[in-house]
């Protein structure tokens, strides 16, 4: 896995549902930069990279002024993106990703303003 800088918008799996969580990481974000493990995502070709995971550490990243760590999913078929676009995986549920046998790659989102 490599990092590198992409400008590419992340689209998180739903909107911040706890508002104490959400300030908590912020502040974590703020004084520590990242630190957890990366938001896990897919590049769909109709939306752009769409987040499977972590909503509220993206929402945190982006108040903090942060980039987002994300470890993108890559080379996947048809099958797997329409899979993976269904609600029923970002809808707070994260999909039984063992089932999808793709590459990965550690990148970093800039901090996009809404």
């Amino acid at each position: 896995m490599t990092t590198r800088t992409q400008t590419d918008r992340i689209e998180p799996p739903h909107e911040v549902r706890d508002t104490d969580k959400l300030a908590t990481l912020v502040a974590s974000m703020t004084a520590e930069g990242w630190t957890g493990r990366p938001v896990i995502a897919f590049d769909d070709p109709a939306y752009g990279l769409m987040a499977l995971t972590g909503s509220h550490r993206i929402a945190a990243a982006r108040k903090a002024g942060i980039a987002v760590q994300v470890l993108v999913l890559s080379d996947l078929d048809d099958d797997e993106i329409v899979a993976l676009r269904s609600a029923d995986c970002r809808d707070g549920a994260v999909a039984d990703l063992r089932a999808i046998d793709a590459p990965a790659e550690v990148i970093e989102v800039a901090k996009q303003e809404r």
